[in-house]
């Protein structure tokens, strides 16, 4: 209330959807349009959805231990070898055996690597499924490198990942969960989509089309209302029916807006803005003294993050950006070698090359030869 008498009512507000703020916020501003954050519904709904099918596939799939055994077949293998690499750019390759070699580590580092975030975290990304359909992937590009491989080394190599992944993909109940997950996560994207969520990056604040977005939603919940009357799977039914009645329930909070407009579809941006601060302290200072750290500099921390703002960029920086001011103060140097998007298209185009059976040993191809004799034929002419 003394908020209230102090300055008087906002046009709006919007907030998590935790009760007691809600309640408050009904009671004091009676009659303000209050909306509840579209990443907390989301995240909440995602949570209901599909947080235990997530956590018991994850488990099965640690039981199986095979990330440390991926992991010490790969610590097994060579770095990737520049100068064959450099001899596939020349389109040839003269150890084969190399290049297989490299085929397969290119294939297997991924797996390993895999999380599949889209700067949102569970459940927009599902890191145990996204493991998953990885191995699957790597089984089938080792499978068909198998075929096609013909170093003793590099089969040993196939074969031994091949088991291990093996042990994932061929196992009934991974593959049931995984299966049940992926067609449950299915309905939630849709309605992550019809809310138009991008895929990857920071949720847009400002997309003015609520009502575009409204009847896309109702769209979608129309369409999965559909379902429970069909003769479809019972753990289906049972998303769908979960997801109408959250939807339902928070409809009018979901889209709630001022007389102007103007508010924003989700109180992230700011909270992520005080989690990467937060964050970032932790990881120098440690949890002790992450709250004295904040307590002492956060107006000064905060005041950093700025370096996103390109307006302010251009104010402190000047029309020639960060990088170029900085660049003037600092010797150039580049490290030797091919970068990381170089090598990896080059062992990408030697696999190729070894699945279509085109990987020769020499520079030298049948058109360059044959050109070369027509030449000798006209000068002994």
């Amino acid at each position: 209330m003394k908020v209230k008498e102090r300055f008087g009512s906002p046009s709006g507000s919007i907030s998590d959807m935790r009760s007691g703020i809600l309640t408050a916020l009904a009671e004091v501003f009676h009659g303000m349009p209050i909306r509840i954050c579209l990443m907390h519904f989301l995240r909440d709904l995602g949570k209901g959805l599909m947080v235990d099918m997530h956590n018991n596939l994850g488990l099965k799939i640690n039981r199986k231990g095979i990330k440390s055994a991926l992991k010490s077949i790969l610590r097994s293998m060579p770095d990737y070898d520049q100068n064959t690499l450099e001899e596939i750019e020349n389109g040839f390759c003269s150890d084969r055996g190399k290049m297989e070699i490299m085929a397969i580590r290119r294939i297997i580092e991924p797996v390993l690597s895999v999380n599949g975030s889209s700067g949102y975290g569970f459940p927009f990304s599902l890191n145990h499924l996204n493991f998953f359909t990885s191995l699957k992937e790597a089984g089938k590009l080792l499978s068909e490198l198998s075929e096609k491989a013909a170093g003793e080394e590099s089969m040993e190599l196939i074969s031994s990942a091949r088991k291990y992944i093996g042990r994932i993909v061929t196992d009934q109940s991974i593959v049931e969960t995984a299966k049940k997950l992926s067609e449950v996560n299915m309905l939630f994207q849709k309605l992550r989509f019809a809310f138009r969520i991008p895929e990857k990056g920071n949720l847009s604040d400002d997309i003015p089309d609520d009502a575009s977005i409204h009847d896309q939603c109702n769209t979608v919940i129309g369409e999965m209302e559909v379902y429970l009357h069909e003769n479809i799977a019972p753990h289906i039914i049972r998303a769908a029916k979960h997801i109408i009645e959250r939807y339902h329930e928070r409809e009018i909070m979901l889209f709630a807006n001022n007389a102007d407009g103007t508010m924003p579809r989700t109180n992230n941006g700011m909270e992520r803005f005080f989690r990467k601060i937060r964050r970032n302290v932790r990881k120098r200072n440690g949890n002790t003294a992450t709250g004295h750290v904040l307590a002492q500099s956060g107006v000064q921390l905060a005041l950093f993050q700025n370096l996103d703002n390109p307006i302010y960029v251009k104010t402190v920086f000047g029309s020639d950006g960060i990088s170029a001011v900085f660049a003037k103060r600092r010797e150039h140097f580049r490290k030797p070698g091919m970068t990381v998007s170089t090598v990896n298209k080059l062992v990408a185009d030697g696999t190729r090359m070894i699945l279509e059976d085109n990987l020769s040993d020499t520079p030298y191809n049948d058109q360059m030869m044959n050109a070369a004799q027509a030449s000798r034929n006209i000068q002994a002419a």
